[in-house]
């Protein structure tokens, strides 16, 4: 075979009882030299049915691939080239044993290899055990077209010009769903959970260019705040078009993803690694909550790189409780790009106080704000900075940490270490000085309302385009909106969601519209019109008649909420009646099916 036939090409070779592949592939110019693997080497934390990929060289830079076990022996399996032609992935016909060390040997060069060998060691993982918590009782509504759909009751008090954008938000107490409401806190979309199931951190997205909805499905692993299950995404007719979850053995969590623009996207999970945990006052056999971060080929559910906190960041640097039985010592609750640094992903660690800046290439940590090992140091004058055994602290047990186009980082600061000392939640913003290696809280930035809230877990604070900021309060049930100015022009009130996030949302669903009747006193006909996810209905046309297949219109109405309610004329009130969706511009754009005007 010709060296052109060769190209994206992967070879077996089975040697001595190994799979070693020889995977020929197109080699760029600019390749780097050293490749990075991943697992990487030396990691503690490698799950048994993890595959091994290098990244960073070309395919054929890799070049042959042996892979042994200390107890599991010789392994065979597949090598393949990567689909955007970086690196390669060995996928091992079996998967290794808990305990043992893995030895890989390539003929690319890799970090951290010695002479093209390297080892990792695969962890002993506990088996999770389904839970979830008690619901609570949230205030439900119901509608005649819609008797299968009770979403909760959210309410939204506006005293000044808000954003134009829908509220898109998972709440529970009872009545677990996905929900998306508009400025007036009517429902627009709701789908409510499977049974037995969690939804969360719905919102919109892109993909590719285009607007999607993105919302978790799983289920509690190990308690509340840790979950297992996958990524699903929505276009705009709610239609699912992808189903994103974690590889190597390990399940996505919900606390957030990042969609990137090269059709990958970065998703988080927590692996639970047996540990002796007495070095640090636990127990012998602790099982401690690994976050694993890797990034997935949204198309083909590659794993193109894999991270450990347990590499990284060990317990010690934890402000949580050690000494139980299972041990959540890091607790990743925020993805976010880094707009001058699209290689890099921003992680908050909520249970370190941290917030980090992650290669997507190396796994190399390039600086860290908060904690107890900072690499940029709070600058003196910070407005309330949080005090923990004499070291200042930025921010405490925060949530959604992202870097704005400018390069300013905006966190939601919980406060939780301002106990026992009056706690309080806020909006914070700093300046990041890399050269200086400090970091500057923006005073004038900060957002806090009025009377204090402060909501434990959970949380946002949301910049919207137009410069208005959108702070969902945590475990208080409580969001508001800012204006640019820091005055307050919404407030909202919602059953506990792990966020409330605002955006703009155009959708057409692929169902019809549902229409229902009921008869009133004076001997007419109301009919009950509703869409379930349609964002585009400019009115309401009703058509009635009694033969269905000949219906004239008969009554029109501007929608009023998630259900309208319509008059119909004493003649028209027997027979069938279908609903028409009407855009603004006056085009049709879905009829209900017939149906029989229900009589007394």
């Amino acid at each position: 075979m010709k060296r052109a036939h060769l190209v994206a090409i992967a070879a077996l070779v089975l040697t001595a009882g190994v799979v070693t592949g020889v995977v020929a592939a197109a080699t760029h110019s600019n390749a780097a030299t050293i490749g990075h693997a991943f697992p990487e080497p030396g990691s503690i934390a490698a799950s048994p049915q993890t595959a091994i990929t290098v990244r960073g060289i070309s395919a054929r830079q890799v070049g042959q691939v042996a892979v042994t076990g200390a107890k599991s022996g010789q392994h065979t399996g597949k090598l393949s080239a990567s689909r955007d032609g970086d690196g390669a992935t060995f996928t091992p016909d079996n998967p290794f044993q808990a305990g043992e060390k893995v030895s890989v040997h390539t003929d690319g060069k890799v970090s951290g290899a010695r002479k093209g060998t390297f080892d990792f060691t695969v962890a002993h993982l506990a088996k999770p055990a389904t839970t979830k918590s008690t619901p609570g009782k949230a205030t439900t509504s119901s509608y005649h077209s819609a008797p299968d759909l009770n979403p909760p009751v959210v309410t939204v008090k506006t005293t000044g010009t808000v954003f134009n954008g829908l509220l898109a938000s998972a709440p529970d107490e009872g009545a677990d769903g996905l929900l998306l409401t508009d400025d007036n806190g009517q429902p627009v979309w709701y789908q409510p959970a499977r049974a037995g199931h969690i939804v969360g951190d719905l919102h919109v997205g892109t993909y590719r260019g285009k607007q999607v909805l993105v919302y978790f499905d799983g289920t509690e692993g190990f308690g509340p705040g840790n979950y297992r299950g996958s990524w699903h995404m929505l276009n705009t007719s709610y239609q699912q078009i992808a189903t994103i979850s974690a590889g190597n053995g390990a399940q996505a969590d919900l606390h957030d993803i990042l969609l990137r623009k090269d059709g990958t996207a970065v998703v988080e999970s927590y692996d639970p690694v047996v540990m002796d945990m007495t070095k640090y006052g636990g127990k012998n056999r602790a099982t401690v909550l690994d976050c694993e971060i890797q990034q997935i080929d949204v198309a083909t559910g590659a794993v193109l790189f894999e991270w450990h906190s347990l590499d990284h960041l060990r317990p010690a640097e934890s402000y949580a409780d050690l000494t139980g039985p299972v041990v959540d010592y890091f607790h990743a609750n925020s993805l976010a790009a880094d707009p001058r640094h699209p290689n890099n992903v921003i992680v908050s660690s909520r249970h370190t106080s941290q917030v980090f800046a992650l290669s997507l290439k190396t796994g190399k940590i390039s600086w860290r704000v908060g904690g107890k090992h900072p690499t940029l140091k709070l600058a003196a004058g910070a407005l309330d900075p949080v005090d923990v055994k004499g070291q200042k602290l930025p921010f405490s047990y925060q949530h959604d940490a992202r870097l704005q186009a400018d390069g300013t980082l905006t966190v939601y600061d919980n406060g939780n270490q301002r106990l026992p000392h009056h706690p309080y939640s806020r909006a914070a913003s700093f300046t990041l000085n890399l050269r200086a290696h400090t970091v500057t809280e923006n005073n004038n930035k900060e957002l806090r309302h009025k009377p204090d809230f402060y909501g434990e877990a959970t949380g946002d604070a949301e910049h919207l385009p137009n410069g208005d900021t959108f702070i969902s309060w945590g475990t208080t049930g409580k969001a508001t909106e800012y204006n640019a100015q820091g005055e307050p022009v919404s407030e909202i009130t919602t059953p506990m969601t792990y966020r409330m996030l605002k955006a703009p949302w155009h959708a057409k669903p692929k169902t019809r519209p549902a229409v229902a009747t009921a008869m009133r006193s004076d001997s007419r006909a109301t009919a009950y019109a509703s869409w379930n996810g349609a964002t585009e209905v400019g009115k309401w046309e009703v058509l009635a008649g009694t033969n269905a297949n000949k219906l004239r219109v008969v009554a029109t109405a501007k929608p009023t909420g998630f259900e309208t309610a319509i008059t119909l004329p004493s003649a028209a009130s027997t027979g069938y009646v279908q609903i028409r969706a009407v855009n603004a511009s006056g085009t049709t754009l879905k009829d209900s099916v017939p149906t029989r005007i229900v009589q007394p």
